[in-house]
């Protein structure tokens, strides 16, 4: 694989990674030990991490240098269609719930998903 498209697979990866945090992206720098102008050059496919920043960063996102390197997926069709229309705003908001959700029993989900289904027939 070439430099120039490990940068923009890692770019593309990272900035998905990014838009699914809570957190700021200095919060993250700060995190991870890195500058600004280090996750700026990254994000700009201006630099690629060293190895150990790569996992690094892996670590920190929990996932594997694979992910955050391999080739980035154009077929739009994977995505999940009701998650297209998420405005920005509640990505994070969504994203949160989720791994709340995951940590929940099967009855508590249960609960969860028909109240749900009530206030989504209430808003009708």
């Amino acid at each position: 694989m070439k430099n120039d498209e490990k940068k923009k697979n890692f770019s593309y990866h990272l900035q998905q990674l990014l838009a699914g945090q809570n957190r700021t992206k200095k919060q993250i720098c700060q995190d991870l030990g890195i500058k600004p102008a280090t996750l700026s050059a990254w994000l700009k496919e201006e630099k690629f991490p060293r190895k150990d920043r790569l996992e690094d960063v892996a670590s920190y996102f929990h996932t594997d240098i694979e992910e955050l390197t391999g080739p980035v997926d154009t077929d739009d069709s994977t995505d999940a269609p009701c998650l297209s229309p998420v405005q920005p705003p509640y990505e994070a908001k969504l994203v949160d719930t989720i791994r709340l959700l995951l940590e929940v029993s099967p009855e508590e989900l249960s609960s969860i998903a028909d109240y749900a289904a009530f206030i989504h027939q209430r808003n009708r």
